[in-house]
């Protein structure tokens, strides 16, 4: 927000308070998506793969818990902006553009015969939808996988058809979703690690 002015101390705490929630909240996300794995993988040794991606999701929100909860805290300044109209106005902007897009764009892919771009439809949109919101809190911590997760799954979209599949042990997974939701939980995951690296830096530098 233009109009607020924030002193040296507001921006450090709005980057703190963005990083314990951030690794939260990717922590939690990436577990969610892992479910999606389970779509494709149910039976056999493939089974491992949402459980192993499920795990390791578990234990980075453990982690951000941990540190949410026990961890050292700085002393709270007050964001007037996270309570202005204005940036909650944008906010929910960003997010009824976001589910316009996707439905607009799956119905767009459902009537032409790609009912396979579910999932890098949903994963493309919601990964760019975090660089706005990223920038309207004052961080850019989110930026990588809004770059990253769509960079890989529109590579493979260019490069494979539709209907390609992936085999892990005689189970198949179309190549389109199977991409999408594993870049997804990556970069999630990069993301639950970038915050929880942010927040220690601050808390060591505030001592």
């Amino acid at each position: 927000m233009a109009h607020f002015q924030l002193t040296h101390e507001q921006r450090v705490y709005q980057q703190y308070y963005t990083y314990r929630f951030g690794m939260l909240f990717a922590g939690f996300v990436a577990f969610f998506w892992s479910g999606f794995l389970a779509q494709y993988f149910q039976d056999g040794a493939a089974v491992a793969l949402p459980i192993t991606s499920s795990t390791i999701s578990i234990l980075l929100l453990m982690v951000a818990v941990y540190y949410f909860v026990r961890g050292p805290k700085l002393p709270k300044q007050e964001l007037k902006h996270f309570n202005s109209g204005m940036f909650w106005a944008k906010f929910w902007v960003v997010i009824a553009l976001e589910c316009i897009v996707i439905w607009a764009v799956l119905a767009l892919c459902n009537a032409n015969g790609y009912p396979e771009a579910l999932w890098p439809v949903i994963a493309i949109v919601v990964a760019l939808h975090w660089a706005p919101l990223s920038k309207l809190n004052g961080s850019r911590v989110w930026y990588p996988v809004a770059i990253i997760v769509p960079s890989c799954v529109l590579l493979t979209m260019l490069l494979m058809p539709h209907t390609a599949t992936i085999t892990v042990s005689g189970q198949s997974a179309n190549t389109w979703g199977l991409v999408a939701i594993g870049a997804m939980i990556l970069g999630l995951w990069y993301t639950a690690v970038l915050c929880l690296r942010g927040y220690l830096a601050l808390v060591r530098q505030s001592r």
